[in-house]
This record gives structure tokens, sequence and C-alpha cells, in this order.
């Protein structure tokens, strides 16, 4: 299905079927466990002045950076040690989404 252009590849055994689907909503599945943050997530609400275009994500015990080029966009994550966030439920505009805070 895939070459048949109803579905693309974002990364390996990650497919999706809208073009449009904004990145952060894949950050997760792309590798986890993790969670936006960072500078994406301070961008995205709007407490900082300057434009994101890399989504960015925090790890918890994975000991690595990792990279992802996708058609969507640019993911990145960075290991932290857990004890050092607080995860936040936010709900905005019909989606859940969770943003890391440093305690």
């Amino acid at each position: 299905m895939a070459k048949s252009g109803e579905y693309f590849s974002i990364t390996k055994g990650i497919y999706e079927t809208d073009r449009y689907t904004q990145a952060h909503l894949l950050a997760g599945s792309i590798y986890g466990p993790s969670c936006i943050s960072f500078e994406y997530a301070l961008s995205f609400y709007g407490m900082i002045p300057e434009a994101v275009y890399t989504v960015t994500s925090a790890t918890f015990e994975k000991k690595k950076k990792k990279k992802f080029e996708t058609a969507l966009g640019t993911f990145t994550y960075r290991d932290v040690l857990q004890r050092h966030f607080l995860l936040v439920s936010v709900c905005c505009k019909k989606e859940n989404t969770f943003i890391a805070l440093l305690k």
C-alpha cells in the first residue's frame, strides 16, 4: 500500500496516511517511551519567541541521543533521568498532549 501512495513511511514499521499530520503527534510512536519537551514544547505553548522546527523529546533511561529525519520533519530524543521530570497532562483543542517540566 505504501507503493501505491495510500500510506507513506515515517520510520521503519511506522506509516501515516495523512501528509498533513502534525509532526508532534507522532513523536512518541517514532521512539519511546518519550515526552515532547525542551525547545519544541516551549515554542508550542508560546513560552519562547523563537520558531522551533525540530520536534524535541525527552526519553527515560535509554542513555543515548537519537535523531530521525522523516517526511514530516526532524525528531530528536535526549535521555533524561526520570526523577528530574514531572509530567503534566494538558488538554489542547481536543488533543491530549503531555509536556515535561523540570522539577
